[in-house]
């Protein structure tokens, strides 16, 4: 959903966020907890503390990261207003039904499996980036994989 948010409303200017930032916050991530890092953007903006995942890390760092390199709260950087879109938008939705879908996908997996999801889920592992690992077929396969 964020994406198709992201195409037809546009994107909020957020700054992003340098390494030294980074860096400091997923150290105090790994020292202090999720759980210390969602009171403090509690205090620091309690305002977008009411609206975010506070069980995913990723949002609750990123919006410490953005309130610490700022000075200024996340919310601030985020805006309610629709952005004009160079473009005319049609939203579409498809169904199918469950059995056949369930069909598909398997046949899908079978086909990566064959085509070398394992080499290529493995030779992906070591470098371990933060989005590598949750693309499609590797985040379902590694865990599987591991347990092996």
């Amino acid at each position: 959903m964020m994406y198709i948010d992201a195409v037809c409303k546009g994107i909020d200017d957020i700054p992003t966020v340098r390494d030294d930032i980074r860096t400091w916050m997923k150290q105090r991530l790994e020292e202090e907890g999720l759980e210390a890092l969602v009171e403090e953007l509690h205090k620091m903006d309690p305002e977008h503390w009411a609206i975010v995942d506070r069980k995913n890390p990723r949002r609750v760092v990123h919006a410490l990261e953005i309130c610490h390199q700022t000075g200024k709260t996340y919310t601030s950087f985020r805006t309610a207003e629709k952005k004009q879109r160079p473009f005319r938008i049609i939203k579409i939705g498809l169904n199918r039904d469950r059995t056949e879908l369930y069909d598909r996908i398997n046949q899908r997996v079978l086909m990566m499996m064959d085509e070398g999801l394992e080499a290529e889920a493995r030779s992906v592992y070591p470098q371990k980036g933060p989005t590598a690992l949750r693309t499609v077929g590797y985040k379902e396969y590694l865990p599987i994989s591991m347990a092996r």
